[in-house]
């Protein structure tokens, strides 16, 4: 050091303050490729991955409703036909909205929205159906039927809670400001 100046003490501040982070990577709103949100891509591909899961789904119930020969076949036919009439509108509706969503149509947000309502209501309905029309006991020991019904029970009410929470989740992204707003532009 020369003598002119004076040493610096260690506690003195430096002399640049780095700039704040950028504002587009609030939650939620991080921007892929082309200005689209995080989240809609990740909803795309999650609703694409569901109506995959859920066409599998579909063809394993029919399949092995052909190949059971058993009395609760004859039962469980009704079940896989509602299932099947059901997964006819809704696995094509979750390939058109989720494709939208990562196009970054105007209208798939709002479809997506609605989408995730009505999964969300047909699931509640349907498992309200195959409870009130199987016995859930049939062939059980007597001793076993309470607690067999309070642990199928509590693990459809798990299902739909969490159903409800995934649900919910993908609806408040979807309606984020900055989700809206990348919409509302590619819009115009």
């Amino acid at each position: 050091m020369s003598d002119e100046q004076p040493p610096r003490e260690p506690f003195e501040a430096p002399a640049q303050i780095p700039p704040p982070p950028p504002v587009q990577f609030s939650a939620g709103g991080a921007s892929t490729q082309a200005g689209r949100p995080v989240a809609a891509t990740v909803i795309g591909i999650v609703l694409l991955v569901f109506a995959g899961i859920g066409l599998i789904s579909e063809i394993s119930n029919i399949v092995m409703l052909f190949i059971a020969k058993t009395a609760s076949a004859v039962v469980q036919k009704d079940a896989v036909i509602h299932s099947a009439v059901i997964a006819a509108v809704t696995i094509p509706a979750q390939v058109i909205i989720g494709i939208g969503l990562l196009r970054m149509r105007p209208w798939a947000r709002k479809g997506a929205i609605v989408v995730l309502i009505a999964l969300f209501v047909i699931s509640a309905i349907n498992t309200t159906l195959v409870f009130s029309q199987q016995d859930l006991t049939a062939g059980m020991p007597v001793e076993a039927a309470p607690y067999a019904n309070g642990i199928m029970i509590g693990s459809v009410i798990i299902g739909l809670l969490f159903s409800l929470g995934i649900n919910g989740l993908m609806i408040f992204f979807l309606t984020r400001p900055n989700v809206v707003q990348a919409f509302k532009e590619k819009g115009e």
